[in-house]
């Protein structure tokens, strides 16, 4: 589990996205604008917490893959 919420991030560190085993991110109450293509790559990944992000303009591609796996 990967907690990195109200921490005013405004981008999702690019490390996140080697950790492959990783099934849970919490990044609810922080700046962040989009959401990066390499987020695919967490195939462990179940649960995503966004909330409370303002500003997100998250690409639909990349919902429409996670839900589609």
């Amino acid at each position: 589990m990967n907690y990195l919420s109200k921490n005013r991030l405004t981008d999702v560190p690019s490390e996140v996205c080697n950790l492959v085993a990783l099934e849970t991110l919490n990044l609810y109450h922080n700046c962040i604008r989009t959401i990066p293509d390499s987020i695919i790559s967490l195939q462990s990944l179940t649960s995503l917490n966004l909330r409370h992000i303002s500003h997100l303009a998250c690409a639909a591609h990349l919902l429409s893959h996670s839900l589609n796996t």
